[in-house]
């Protein structure tokens, strides 16, 4: 089906990434390496063919070959953008906090409104003790969407840390 598909639009990214994605869903990791490739080489202006081939490098612990693509896709994408703030995780995980946290301000900078940018700001700062920044990340968040699931999970845990579980516990339980 993929190929018919391809024959009516012509030869895209999208098509060789279907079949990386195939590849690997068959434990294929040659074949799907080979799909991504392609998919970059014909449209290396394609944040998802670097997105997938980035991800490809990243869940086989390759780095070194992962940080360029992931880059590249964060690059390609809008602010607001999940890529972005994958990409920050990456940097996070694989070079520290402080590789992470320009990614991130750039972003809460550029679009105050988007809360899962806030989100990855707290979890950061958070994870480095920087309770204060934590707070003031999670107000943001919490000022556009005071139901957010996720900030308010993040505020119990920052409650939890700050020696307060009265906080935590009552935090908690506003998401029942």
């Amino acid at each position: 089906r993929i190929a018919a598909l391809q024959q009516k639009a012509g030869d895209r990214a999208v098509f060789h990434v279907a079949r990386g994605v195939m590849a690997l869903r068959q434990n294929d990791s040659k074949t799907a390496e080979a799909e991504l490739k392609t998919a970059v080489a014909i449209e290396p202006k394609s944040a998802l063919a670097q997105t997938y081939m980035g991800g490809f490098y990243a869940e086989r612990g390759s780095n070194a070959l992962a940080e360029p693509y992931l880059k590249s896709a964060a690059d390609l994408s809008p602010i607001r953008s999940q890529r972005r703030l994958r990409y920050a995780t990456f940097k996070a995980q694989t070079e520290g906090v402080a590789a992470a946290k320009p990614i991130v301000t750039e972003i809460t900078s550029k679009a105050p409104d988007f809360t899962p940018g806030w989100l990855a700001s707290a979890r950061l700062n958070l994870s480095q003790t920087n309770f204060a920044e934590c707070a003031n990340d999670l107000k943001h968040a919490l000022n556009r969407d005071p139901q957010n699931y996720d900030a308010l999970m993040l505020r119990s845990d920052l409650e939890l840390a700050q020696g307060k579980p009265e906080d935590a516990i009552k935090t908690l339980e506003s998401l029942a």
